[in-house]
């Protein structure tokens, strides 16, 4: 037989977006025909094409489209035919014919929907598209949900993941996956989800008992500004016996508004007191564990003084007579309470 024509096009394990592919193939000298086999079966037992009278070293399908071969994995061999009769045939090879885009879009698992982060270069994460080609993402990040202002495009990841490569400053963001095979067929968008960088809390600014105040209610009315946060803020109060919080006396935590009344088991003694407020928002970690930022108010102090020291009479002794003078002077202790006039 003659010598079996070697193989130049398509490569073994080619990719084509065309249905209508060119073979080629180095001529052999003693043939004097080629024949041409595609079967999706290697053993070639039901060959969809079959051209036993070809006169060049090629076929280009392009030439005759009704031939044009569906979507899917095929085989081919190429026999040289001499005068005798005899043929000699070429190894098998395989190719992939895939002229339509990934069918499924991405969905889009982490981070959840309006998700709250103090992490500024996240980990998104979705759902892998199936396709024969193989296929890689496109990941499309920006400040509005048309994606026109400060667009970002992350492009070629292989894995069903991203870890965003810059740092994101303060904001909401909007994202969403496209998968596109290997062939460049862009298949379709993601549906959008939204989540915000959020790695700064304000400290609250402390209103009452004001600074340096003297009050006389041992169970105090405490009030701070609200700060407005989208993930929501959580408050404690700490009050101490000293300027430096080396002892905390009472410690209030998880609170949702910016006031505190003090219950009769929190009561407070008689002195110079101090307190702060701390806010910590609800935002997670790249991890998605509650690890929200925070800050410390200033600290104030306040005097409680609820009781008034009774005076302690002196002149004139008890028991004592004056007959001269009906209106005596009354003479007493000092004490912090006010003159009385007679």
């Amino acid at each position: 037989p003659p010598q079996p024509p070697v193989q130049i096009s398509p490569e073994n394990g080619a990719l084509l977006s065309d249905n209508l592919p060119y073979f080629s193939w180095w001529s052999v000298s003693d043939a004097v025909v080629y024949r041409l086999q595609i079967d999706n079966d290697s053993d070639f037992s039901s060959p969809v094409y079959d051209n036993t009278s070809i006169s060049e070293n090629f076929d280009n399908f392009a030439l005759h489209p009704t031939d044009a071969l569906p979507d899917g994995l095929w085989y081919w061999r190429v026999g040289s035919v001499d005068d005798a009769g005899n043929s000699g045939w070429s190894e098998i090879r395989i190719f992939r014919i895939d002229t339509q885009p990934p069918s499924d879009a991405p969905v889009l698992l982490w981070p959840p929907d309006n998700y709250f982060t103090n992490d500024s270069t996240p980990r998104l994460e979705w759902t892998a598209v199936d396709d024969p080609a193989g296929v890689f993402y496109t990941v499309l990040l920006a400040k509005d949900p048309s994606f026109s202002v400060g667009l970002m495009v992350f492009e070629n990841i292989l894995d069903n993941w991203y870890t965003l490569s810059v740092h994101l400053e303060d904001n909401t963001y909007y994202w969403r996956v496209q998968v596109i095979d290997s062939l460049g067929h862009e298949g379709p968008f993601s549906a959008v989800r939204t989540f915000h960088i959020d790695t700064y809390i304000e400290a609250p600014s402390l209103l009452d008992p004001d600074n340096g105040s003297v009050i006389s209610n041992r169970r105090p009315e405490f009030n701070w500004e609200e700060i407005q946060e989208p993930a929501g803020v959580l408050y404690t109060l700490e009050i101490s016996s000293t300027s430096d919080f080396s002892s905390i006396e009472r410690t209030i935590a998880n609170l949702t508004q910016p006031s505190y009344t003090l219950s009769a088991s929190e009561e407070l003694s008689e002195g110079t007191w101090f307190w702060r407020v701390r806010a910590r928002d609800e935002v997670y970690d790249e991890n998605g564990n509650l690890a929200g930022n925070e800050n410390v108010s200033e600290v104030f102090h306040f005097i409680i003084d609820s009781t008034v020291s009774a005076p302690t009479l002196v002149s004139p002794p008890s028991g004592s007579f004056h007959h001269a003078n009906r209106r005596p002077g009354l003479i007493s202790s000092p004490s912090s309470i006010s003159r009385c006039e007679p």
